[in-house]
């Protein structure tokens, strides 16, 4: 089934959406939440509350394409999860490494009323993933968007894990260059 057949159905409210939407991006949605919360249960439950947020959410959106609606619907709920069980339990989920990666780089030394808006600290960032080679961008989107561990990416593009983990390295500081040149940091 197209995307623009499964929004539809959402707009028609048919719970054959939801239904089509499992099917056909399940998957995928399922393992970006078990990469964010590090635990299958958790994900489960996350693409189940992303899925109602979709109905909710379609009508009046009309997304198309449809994957990376979801993905972003899914990856919201996952982080509001994290922050829930972090804080009530102080513990590790599986993205715990790479947040702590790019903080160093992202932190406003000058405090959060110094900072930009997330709009334009947005721009900032994607002028930044334009200006980087394909593999270097699917790298820093797998690790940071995705909550990919660097030997899974390794694998997925026929590198070592020790030259995943360097080229990433390079790429945050490349990032906190760019940063500095727009007056970010």
């Amino acid at each position: 089934m197209e995307d623009w057949e499964i929004v539809a159905l959402y707009w028609e409210r048919s719970p054959k959406a939801i239904e089509e939407t499992q099917k056909q991006y399940g998957t995928k949605l399922r393992r970006l939440a078990e990469n964010l919360l590090g635990n299958f249960q958790d994900a489960e439950e996350c693409v189940n509350d992303a899925c109602l947020g979709v109905w909710d959410s379609i009508p009046p959106n009309r997304p198309d394409p449809l994957l990376p609606y979801l993905y972003r619907v899914v990856r919201n709920q996952a982080i509001k999860r994290y922050h829930r069980e972090t804080a009530q339990k102080r513990g590790g989920a599986g993205f715990d490494a790479a947040f702590e990666e790019l903080e160093a780089v992202l932190a406003s030394p000058d405090g959060p009323e110094e900072a930009l808006d997330a709009k334009e600290l947005s721009q900032i960032i994607n002028s930044f993933l334009q200006s980087l080679s394909h593999k270097d961008r699917v790298l820093f989107l797998g690790r940071y968007w995705f909550g990919e561990a660097y030997d899974t990416l390794a694998l997925q593009l026929g590198l070592s894990e020790n030259n995943c983990a360097v080229r990433i390295a390079r790429i945050r500081k490349k990032l906190k260059s760019h940063l500095i040149r727009k007056g970010v940091l």
